[in-house]
């Protein structure tokens, strides 16, 4: 600061001198008092002019609105007398038909004498109508008979077939006004005959006598302007403007005033006024656009007009003026010279004070100042001689402070821009409060965090402000702790519930230290927060999804099996019932109404396990359409009256699927602890083997295990099911279902899901699900899969022969990585089928796929390695799933469908399918979200940034046949937009 101070003091010591010289140099011309006396009367001459200014702008202002009002009355006088015309001419097309004579002879269509009427009605109605041509057509737009007034062939013109065909079509009347070689009014009407359209009516009239009517009014010459490109005809051409001019009436001074506008100016768009000076005289030209007219023309009208100038106003304002300059003048120089002169004295000695020559510039003051007495410039000369040393003596002292500050000032600034940039870049809350709690400081995080601005929070209470509980406790050991006074501690932290402005409540951990304060006062106290009320979230609904289902809310099979064993532990041999129960429609509800209906289902029956009518100790859905009730104590026994109260209250609620309506019922197997087992998983296997015989009983039946189940049972299903894949890969009863996959970013089918299905011997329809099972036990799924591969490759081998570029999602069972022959089983296929392998992608479910990991990875990159891809089904069911997807060469994960279901219901199910799709996306992979059955779902996954999605809201599964020509006809339609 020191040595910026020296510098103004040369700087100012320079310019001062400059300034000095200067005014001795020039003279007293450009003394203060001369000044004064211009400054007078520039501010006269701005006064005056800004009157005169302003005159004219209004002036012009005034001028201008009358001339926008001008042309829009005369472009709606324009408009009314189009329009009027073309009512008359409409007028007189309605009454054609009825003329005497033509109306009784109209009905036998003899062209002949038809044109012989029209002909004799034309020339009597032309004169009285002012009327060029009259015509009539049939319905088929056929020229029955024509009057042509001026021979220019009107009624056989392409423009008017088009409207009297339009005419006989729609029954409304048509009117245009169209000009080439010249302008016509065209008027079609439809032509009744006993209240039946028969046909239509031409009426055409020129348009100069309604052009010439405005040119009479106006006083005026008139034309109408048309552009070059409406063809050839007559009139004068107007090169620069691109217009030729059809005139009205005679004379030729229009034309040569819009040559002369047109060599001048370009021509403007829409409604316009040119002035226009030719001849020694002013003229206007009103430009007009005619209205519903085909071919861009405008009326032009040309007037001479005359200017209204006026100049001796402003000369008597002017001299006026000339007088006030010199008076002022005069009176202001006579009144400042003496004052203003022993002024300017006194100026000449300032530059000594800016240039600190203090001694020197209190000399030159005594000379030119009195002592005592005098007017305000002597006792200003004696102030400025007491400044001047007043001055001296300060320069002194201010030089070394200067030099004191500097150095502070720079060290200050380093640490509070340090200190600045740390508080504001940190993503944590940062206070400080007093040895009371009141709260000195937040940064801009806490600010964000507690909803309070920082004038806010300032002097309240830390505690009172944000805490939601246990306030008096945490003030207590926050003073205990830290020790403010006894200096025992110096940090203390916990996690407590705090309270924005707003009343919402966040979880924050806050840790306090102790900071020094001023000498004899408590220490302050630093507090960081940091929030962690998304992290508790996330862990408590992360808690609760891998312990409960999706859908109904019950717990899943894995916390009841725990809690199962768990009771059955604690009970010793207390008795105790499990029922197995599984819904008997929902393989119906699947078929006819989807996802939704068959999960309404399975939420009917949640909703009534989960009430206070079932005494159950345990509840859960255990997967599927499959539940479980554990009854203990007194209530072991309820079992059997249970499964007919459940019955029969479901009976009573039935479930809407496609256009039907089906009622529910369960059947439930019964196994007792601890006559049918001590464990869970005996427990649940004989009670599946007591639920296997109450479905055969029909539906809403139950069955209490004993042993003769088990063998029955288990020997029964497997030769059942073994015998059918048998005979199916034996009779070739395997068929492919396709099901469409959406890119959701374009909408268009991008892949299908390739589905398995069998025949049954009478040709009907079996799901995979019912007999996977018994092909893996029985050692026939590997054929199943290679027969899989097979059928795809041949599908698709058709499917590119029809031109369509698709791609198939091919499903593969758990056990196909345990196949040796699969990959070569498919190179085969490859080098059979040529299909490109780009649109091969091969599904695997995720427990297999993470089962055998190493395995896994080698199938999967001995395919990769041939082209093909792989999907993961069911993707966000384990625990493992983004661990595993780090390293599985998958490049596409498929959602499960319990996330997607109910997505646009459930904020849960959203924070993970959003999840799932921003860590796809950050490991490169795309998603395909299974199971969509609404739009605003399917909206949610759009928004999500998911890249495929497939359900029944996008397509149900369909045989080959009917799936190909679906999308055959999809992007038919698209191409055809």
């Amino acid at each position: 600061m020191v040595e910026a101070h020296k510098d103004n003091q040369r700087t100012d010591a320079g310019e001062s001198g400059t300034a000095v010289g200067e005014g001795q140099a020039v003279g007293g011309i450009f003394s203060l008092k001369w000044k004064a006396v211009l400054a007078v009367v520039a501010a006269l001459a701005a006064l005056i002019a800004g009157q005169v200014l302003y005159s004219h702008s209004h002036q012009q202002q005034t001028f201008a609105e009358q001339h926008r009002l001008s042309l829009a009355r005369s472009q709606r006088e324009l408009q009314e007398r189009v329009q009027n015309e073309l009512d008359r001419l409409q007028q007189l097309a309605q009454q054609l038909p009825n003329q005497p004579g033509l109306r009784e002879f109209l009905p036998s269509a003899d062209a002949a004498r038809l044109q012989e009427l029209l002909e004799l009605l034309g020339g009597d109605l032309g004169q009285r109508w002012r009327v060029s041509a009259l015509a009539l057509y049939d319905r088929g737009n056929r020229l029955l008979a024509a009057w042509e007034g001026d021979g220019a062939e009107h009624s056989r013109a392409q423009q008017v077939l088009n409207w009297t065909r339009q005419v006989s079509g729609s029954g409304t009347p048509v009117q245009a006004l169209h000009c080439a070689a010249t302008c016509w009014l065209y008027t079609v009407v439809p032509m009744h005959q006993d209240r039946r359209q028969v046909g239509a009516v031409l009426a055409v009239a020129p348009l100069a006598p309604v052009l010439q009517a405005l040119q009479r009014v106006s006083g005026g010459e008139a034309g109408v302007l048309l552009p070059l490109e409406a063809g050839p005809g007559p009139g004068t051409v107007l090169a620069d403007w691109g217009q030729r001019l059809l005139g009205i009436g005679e004379g030729s001074r229009l034309q040569q005033l819009l040559q002369s506008a047109a060599s001048r100016q370009r021509l403007p768009e829409g409604a316009a006024r040119l002035s226009l000076d030719w001849n020694q005289r002013r003229y206007e030209l009103v430009l007009l656009p005619l209205p519903s007219a085909t071919g861009a023309p405008r009326l032009v009208l040309a007037q001479s007009v005359t200017d209204l100038a006026g100049g001796s106003g402003l000369g008597i304002v002017l001299l006026g003026g000339v007088l006030a300059w010199v008076l002022a003048g005069g009176v202001l120089l006579t009144v400042l010279w003496g004052p203003l002169g022993r002024l300017g004295a006194i100026t000449r000695s300032l530059p000594l004070l800016a240039q600190r020559q203090f001694g020197r510039a209190w000399e030159e003051l005594a000379r030119q100042c009195r002592a005592s007495g005098g007017d305000e410039v002597d006792r200003l000369g004696r102030g400025l001689m007491a400044v001047s040393k007043a001055l001296d003596r300060a320069e002194a002292e201010n030089a070394e402070q200067c030099r004191a500050a500097n150095e502070r000032l720079a060290e200050l600034g380093r640490e509070h821009g340090f200190l600045s940039g740390i508080l504001t870049a940190a993503q944590v809350a940062v206070l400080t409060q007093d040895g009371q709690g009141r709260i000195l400081t937040a940064n801009p995080t806490a600010q964000n965090l507690t909803g309070y601005k920082e004038t806010e929070l300032r002097g309240r209470d830390f505690f009172e402000t944000l805490f939601a509980e246990g306030a008096a406790g945490l003030r207590w050991r926050l003073k205990e702790e830290l020790a403010l006074r006894k200096h025992r501690l110096d940090h203390l932290s916990h996690e407590s519930l705090t309270i924005r402005k707003d009343g919402t409540i966040r979880s924050i951990s806050w840790y306090h230290s102790r900071l020094p304060g001023k000498p004899g006062e408590d220490p302050l106290i630093l507090s960081i927060g940091v929030d962690s009320t998304e992290r508790r979230s996330n862990e408590s609904r992360l808690a609760w999804m891998t312990e409960h289902d999706a859908l109904t809310g019950l717990p899943n099979r894995r916390r009841f099996v725990e809690e199962l064993e768990h009771r059955l532990r604690a009970a010793a041999n207390a008795p105790a019932a499990l029922l197995l129960l599984r819904l008997d429609q929902y393989q119906q509800l699947m078929e006819s109404g989807g996802y939704h209906s068959a999960d309404l289902a399975l939420k009917v029956v949640a909703r009534l396990l989960a009430s206070d009518k079932v005494p159950a100790e345990l509840r859960a859905r255990l997967g599927g359409e499959e539940f479980a009730l554990v009854l203990t104590g007194d209530n072991a026994d309820l079992g059997p009256q249970l499964a007919e109260s459940l019955n029969r209250a479901l009976r009573r609620t039935p479930v809407t699927a496609g256009e039907h309506s089906a009622a529910l019922s369960v059947s439930i197997g019964i196994a007792c602890f601890p006559e049918h087992g001590r464990t869970p998983s005996d427990l649940l296997g004989n009670a599946d083997l007591a639920l296997h015989k109450a479905r055969e009983q029909g539906g809403g039946c139950y069955h209490i295990y004993s042993e003769a189940d088990k063998t029955w049972e288990r020997v029964r299903q497997r030769a059942y099911w073994k015998d059918k894949v048998s005979q199916a890969l034996t009779n070739d009863r395997f068929v492919l279902y396709f099901q469409p996959i959406i890119e959701l970013r374009t909408g268009n089918i991008a892949y299908f899901e390739v589905l398995l299905r069998m025949l049954d011997e009478r040709g009907g329809v079996i799901s995979a699900a019912r007999f996977i099972e018994a092909a893996e036990r029985g050692g026939m799924i590997h054929a199943v899969d290679r027969l899989v591969v097979s059928k795809a490759f041949e599908a698709l081998a058709v499917v590119n022969l029809r031109g369509l570029e698709v791609g198939f999602s091919i499903n593969l069972s758990g056990h196909a990585f345990n196949d040796p022959q699969l990959l070569p089983h498919i190179r085969r296929e490859l080098e059979r089928h040529p299909v490109a392998t780009r649109n091969i992608v091969f599904e695997i479910n995720e427990t297999a796929a993470v089962s055998d990991f190493a395995v896994a990875s080698s199938l999967m990159l001995g395919v990769k390695e041939l082209g093909c891809r792989f999907a993961l089904d069911n993707f966000g069911i384990g625990f493992s799933s983004f661990y595993y997807l780090k390293h599985l060469p998958v490049d596409f994960l498929k959602i499960n469908g319990a996330f997607v279901r109910d997505l646009a219901r459930n904020m849960d199910d959203q924070t993970l399918v959003r999840a799932i799709a921003q860590t796809a996306a950050g490991f490169g992979k795309q998603t395909i979200a299974e199971a969509v059955e609404t739009e605003p779902a399917l909206d949610l996954l759009r928004e999500f940034g998911v890249d495929y999605a497939q359900g029944y809201y996008i397509g149900k599964p369909l045989r080959a046949e009917a799936a190909f020509r679906k999308i055959e006809r999809e992007r038919a339609l698209a191409a055809a937009r």
